[in-house]
């Protein structure tokens, strides 16, 4: 037991400072485990949304689809403005006095991003109106459909076989419908609607499995026979 002690306590006189120099040359930001990367890597793991009632206040903080990341990754956490035990969890980020709070619901794909001009506890997801997607994970694979014989049918008939051409639609054109998503159920269900590259406006239900979007139905204005 004493030479086990005794090489622990060489360790940690090397361990120690180094790991204070890592820590004051570079931040936390190579600290994956520390409480608010941890916050930040679900953040980033999501796709973030904005409602069109509060687009124009996010803009006003100069936020939008190409920074956003970049004020992620190097924005402060603050906890003590979080509310981490609810359903959303919401957390308070900050920087260069810019603040937002990011709302993650429980097992869903999506984190909505509000701005911080009130209370905590008083916070609460959109439920109705139209969301604007700001943010997609580097995920080429993100989004896939289901294997059924409607499906495979309406595909077919939009030219939209692989699944990629999802993604790349929905990430062109995307937007979230809260009023027909259920993002506080279970399971939870999120309505997209986007266009192909033909201009058609496509409605899919969408559940978050396996760390994926999969598309369990499609609603097309344009008339398919596909029963």
């Amino acid at each position: 037991m004493n030479t086990f002690l005794r090489r622990l306590k060489y360790f940690s006189f090397g361990f120690i400072p180094s790991l204070i120099i890592v820590i004051f040359f570079f931040g936390a930001r190579g600290c994956s485990w520390l409480p608010a990367n941890r916050v930040k890597g679900s953040v980033i793991d999501r796709v973030v949304v904005v409602s069109e009632k509060n687009l124009k206040s996010i803009e006003k903080l100069g936020l939008n689809q190409q920074n956003l990341a970049e004020f992620i990754s190097d924005a402060k956490v603050n906890f003590d403005k979080s509310s981490t035990h609810s359903n959303p969890k919401i957390y308070h980020f900050s920087k260069d006095g810019k603040s937002v709070y990011f709302a993650l619901p429980k097992d869903s794909y999506v984190a909505e991003i509000l701005n911080a001009n009130k209370d905590v506890m008083k916070v609460n997801l959109s439920s109705e109106g139209i969301g604007k997607l700001l943010f997609f994970p580097k995920e080429q694979d993100l989004v896939f459909v289901d294997t059924n014989k409607r499906l495979t049918c309406q595909q077919d008939a939009l030219g939209m076989l692989q699944d990629k051409l999802f993604y790349s639609a929905i990430k062109k054109s995307g937007k979230l419908d809260f009023s027909k998503s259920r993002l506080l159920a279970n399971p939870k269900t999120h309505y997209l609607v986007f266009k192909n590259q033909q201009g058609i406006e496509i409605g899919a239900n969408t559940l978050w499995y396996k760390d994926r979007i999969d598309i369990i139905r499609l609603d097309l204005k344009k008339s398919i026979d596909c029963r």
